[in-house]
């Protein structure tokens, strides 16, 4: 199978690896959501925005996530990814997913390797290609003639 993403650039004129999928929320409904693709982070998070829409169950976690600047704690969010792949079928990755309860309006939910490492991911910024493989799908690098 294989799940496409896009290069868009972002408020600030930045090239930025971006997944559109959907998140299963609490009542039932799928919410569209725009992921970041970030491949050092540990673990899938979702955006305060995105937290507050998904009204899927949450509880808070003992867990704190730490990056670049404060550490922040998150909670842990029951809900369900769903991926559309090129030939139209869908991929569906169980959570929980963290959350973060608090932070800056307009910020992308990130899509860690929690997710990404069932996958091969290809992030190819000068081809502007975002792949995601996995099954009877691979790739491999040639030499330029």
């Amino acid at each position: 199978m294989i799940v496409l993403g896009e290069w868009r650039t972002d408020e600030n004129g930045v090239l930025t690896p971006v997944l559109d999928c959907f998140l299963l929320g609490g009542s039932g409904k799928w919410l569209a959501v725009s992921f970041l693709i970030d491949s050092g982070a540990e673990r899938t998070v979702l955006s305060p925005e995105i937290l507050r829409d998904l009204d899927a169950p949450s509880q808070m976690s003992l867990d704190t996530l730490v990056g670049i600047g404060a550490a922040s704690q998150v909670l842990t969010v029951s809900s369900r990814l769903r991926l559309q792949t090129v030939d139209g079928s869908e991929v569906i990755v169980n959570g929980p997913f963290f959350g973060l309860p608090q932070g800056r309006e307009g910020e992308l939910s990130i899509l860690g390797r929690d997710v990404l490492g069932n996958f091969a991911a290809i992030l190819d910024r000068p081809g502007r290609v975002i792949a995601l493989l996995h099954g009877q799908h691979h790739y491999s690098i040639h030499e330029a003639a």
